[in-house]
């Protein structure tokens, strides 16, 4: 199956499983695009989106100065679509382009992998009313606030992990149609704007 046309993920292993799949050890190349990215977890809906910028948000990549500004970019791009109510979303060519080393994403994924079975275990479709419209839209909004709290908090070690954390919720909570993970982001997303505050 091509790459662009396969289906979305629905859980965090399902996701991380892909990723060491396609860009394993046998892969030839030493740097993914987010283009290439994006196809392969069929990111064509808001959900796998953002858990996908969450996980790199909280993953060993942000190490790497200015990564935490750039996944918090664009956390508020897609989640400010969502907010507004575009349909599908929607990144700048730009960014599609960029690309990070292969290695370090797939160190990222398999240090990952342990507690992603621990956590789908726990995360299953309850009050999937808040993964719609429009209360989808409002959790968006929860989610810009989450990225805009990244930025000065960036300037200090781990401080970004809270909001992090929280964009990386919200977007499991939309993917796997778990209202109880949604409203569980609202923590970290308030533990970071008292830390800006």
């Amino acid at each position: 199956m091509d790459a662009s046309s396969r289906p979305p993920v629905e859980d965090l292993s399902g996701l991380l499983d892909r990723l060491c799949d396609l860009f394993g050890d046998g892969a030839e190349e030493r740097s993914v695009s987010v283009q290439a990215l994006l196809n392969a977890i069929g990111a064509r809906a808001f959900g796998p989106m953002i858990l996908a910028i969450g996980l790199f948000a909280i993953s060993p990549i942000t190490y790497i100065p200015g990564t935490t500004w750039a996944s918090s970019l664009a956390a508020l791009l897609i989640a400010g679509q969502l907010a507004i109510g575009w349909k599908t979303p929607w990144l700048p060519k730009g960014a599609l382009e960029a690309t990070f080393s292969t290695q370090l994403l797939l160190k990222s994924a398999r240090l990952m992998r342990p507690w992603a079975t621990r956590v789908d275990r726990l995360v299953k479709p309850r009050l999937a009313f808040l993964a719609a419209p429009p209360f989808a839209n409002l959790f968006a909004v929860l989610c810009v606030l989450a990225a805009l709290t990244c930025f000065p908090l960036g300037l200090i070690p781990f401080a970004p992990t809270a909001p992090s954390f929280a964009i990386a919720l919200i977007g499991l909570g939309l993917t796997a149609k778990d209202g109880v993970v949604l409203l569980a982001s609202s923590a970290p997303v308030a533990i970071g704007l008292w830390l800006v505050l």
